[in-house]
C-alpha cells in the first residue's frame, strides 16, 4: 500500500508549497506538522485542510480537482504495482513448475529410449513406443521454449563481445546441413573474402541465425533451395536469408515476431492433415471392413478411406476430364453444367446451415453486416478456394506414398520467428 505520495506527483508538492494547506491522507499529514485550519474537502481517508481566511470559490474548486487527480493516479499506481508483483509471482511459480516437470520427463523419455532397444518387440509396439517419444520430444522442447520465454520477460543481460560472422555462419550451417541433405535441399552459404567481426551476444546472436534459418530449411519442398549471404557494408553487416518456400502472406508478415505466433503456409496445413490421414488408414489398414472392430472398421474407418482420403483424387482427376472429354466430344454439356451447379450449391448450402445454426444458436454473430459477409463467402469459397484446397490433398496423397506414409516430423517453433520469403 502507496502511503507518501509519489514523488513523481510533482504538482502536489507544488500545491502544498504555495497555499496554507495540509493534506490529512491515511493518517498521515502532508506537509509534516499538526493538523490545522477549516477543512474544505473530505473523501474517504482524503482531507485537505485550509489556514488562515477561507478561499474563494474558484480556489477551493481548483483544489477539490487537484486532489481528486492525486487520488486517482494513486490509486492507479498502486494498481500497476499489484499487477507486477501478481506477474513476479505468476512468472516465479511458473517457472518452478516448468522445472520440476523437466524431472519426470527425463525420466518418461529415458524409459521410451530403453523400451525402444529391446529385443523381440512387436513391429506395433514400436510404432507406438516411437509416437510416444516424439511426443515427449515436443513437450521437452516446448519447455525449454517457455523457460526462455520467461527469461525474456524477466530481462535478458547480453554480453558485448567480440564475434566472428563468417565462423558463426558457418556454425549454423553445418547445423542444418543435415536436415537440408535429407530433403534433397541445396543449401549454399556466400561469405565475403574480408574478416567480419562484430560486438554483441555470440549465444543469442547464433540461436537467432538458427531459427530463421531452420524455418527455411523446414518450409523449403524437397529439392528446393536455401540461400545464406552475409552481407558487407561500409561499417555495418547484414544477412540475408532467402528460398524457395511458399513465403508469408503480405497481410500477416507485421506479426511474424509475435511469441506464439504462426504464420500460415499456403495449404501446408490441408497438405499435412491429408498425409497424417493417409498415414493413419496405411497402420490401421487391419480395421477396414473387419466386423471384430464394429461400426469403426465397418462405417468410420472406410468413409474415411473413400470420402476423406480418395476424394479429392476424384475430385481433381474430374476437374481434369471435363476439358479432355469435351474435347474428345464424350461430354453432355447440359448434363455437365447442372451436375456442377449442383455439387457447387450442395457446398454452398451445407455452408449457409453452418452459418444459420451459428447465428441462431450460438449468437455468435449479432451484426447483420457480419451475417450477410458471410452468407457472400461460400460462393467465394467454392471458386477457387476449395479447388486449391483439393490440389493439395490430391498432391498430399501422391507424396505420402512415396514417403511411405511418413507425413514429416510435426516440431512446434513456438518462441521462435516464422520465415519470411526473403530474410534479412
Amino acid at each position: 500500500m502507496v502511503k507518501a505520495p509519489p514523488a513523481h506527483l510533482g504538482f502536489l508538492a507544488e500545491v502544498l508549497r504555495r497555499y496554507p494547506v495540509r493534506v490529512f491522507f491515511r493518517g498521515e499529514v502532508l506537509p509534516e506538522g499538526p493538523l490545522r485550519g477549516e477543512k474544505l474537502f473530505e473523501e474517504g481517508d482524503l482531507a485537505l485542510y485550509w489556514e488562515g481566511p477561507p478561499p474563494s470559490r474558484e480556489v477551493q474548486e481548483a483544489l477539490r480537482l487537484l486532489l481528486q487527480v492525486f487520488r486517482e493516479v494513486l490509486e492507479l499506481k498502486e494498481r500497476e504495482l499489484a499487477l507486477l508483483r501478481s506477474q513476479e509471482e505468476s512468472a516465479r511459480l511458473l517457472g518452478l513448475l516448468l522445472h520440476e516437470i523437466k524431472n519426470p520427463l527425463m525420466s518418461v523419455l529415458g524409459a521410451l529410449e530403453l523400451a525402444l532397444e529391446t529385443e523381440g518387440l512387436p513391429q506395433e509396439g514400436k510404432e507406438l513406443l516411437a509416437i510416444a517419444e516424439k511426443s515427449a520430444r515436443r513437450i521437452q522442447e516446448l519447455l525449454q521454449k517457455a523457460q526462455e520465454y520467461l527469461r525474456l520477460g524477466q530481462g535478458v543481460r547480453l554480453k558485448s563481445e567480440r564475434v566472428d560472422l563468417k565462423a558463426l555462419l558457418r556454425q549454423v550451417a553445418d547445423e542444418i546441413r543435415p536436415l537440408a541433405r535429407r530433403k534433397g535441399i541445396q543449401l549454399r552459404l556466400v561469405l565475403p573474402k574480408r574478416e567480419a567481426w562484430v560486438y554483441g551476444d555470440r549465444e543469442w546472436l547464433y540461436q537467432a541465425v538458427l531459427n530463421v534459418l531452420n524455418n527455411s530449411v523446414k518450409y523449403t519442398p524437397e529439392g528446393g533451395r536455401v540461400a545464406v549471404r552475409l552481407l558487407v557494408g561500409q561499417d555495418q553487416y547484414g544477412m540475408a536469408i532467402s528460398d524457395t518456400g511458399p513465403g508469408i502472406p503480405q497481410e500477416e508478415q507485421a506479426r511474424v515476431f509475435e511469441p506464439f505466433y504462426r504464420a500460415s503456409t499456403r495449404g501446408e496445413v490441408e497438405n499435412r492433415w491429408h498425409r497424417g490421414l493417409w498415414e493413419v488408414l496405411w497402420n490401421h489398414r487391419i480395421m477396414l471392413f473387419n466386423p471384430r472392430y464394429g461400426r469403426l472398421g465397418l462405417v468410420a474407418m472406410p468413409y474415411f478411406l473413400l470420402f476423406e482420403a480418395l476424394g479429392p483424387v476424384v475430385e481433381v482427376l474430374g476437374y481434369v476430364s471435363l476439358p479432355l472429354f469435351a474435347l474428345l466430344g464424350l461430354l453432355n454439356p447440359s448434363f455437365a453444367l447442372l451436375f456442377l451447379l449442383f455439387a457447387l450449391g450442395y457446398g454452398v448450402l451445407l455452408s449457409h446451415l453452418a452459418v444459420g445454426v451459428e447465428t441462431l444458436l450460438l449468437k455468435r454473430y449479432p451484426s447483420l453486416g457480419e451475417r450477410l459477409r458471410l452468407l457472400l463467402l461460400p460462393f467465394l469459397e467454392v471458386l477457387g478456394y476449395l479447388q486449391v484446397l483439393a490440389l493439395e490433398r490430391f498432391l498430399a496423397t501422391f507424396q505420402v506414398w512415396r514417403k511411405r506414409g511418413v507425413w514429416g516430423e510435426m516440431r512446434r517453433k513456438g518462441l521462435e520467428p516464422s520465415q519470411e520469403k526473403d530474410h534479412a
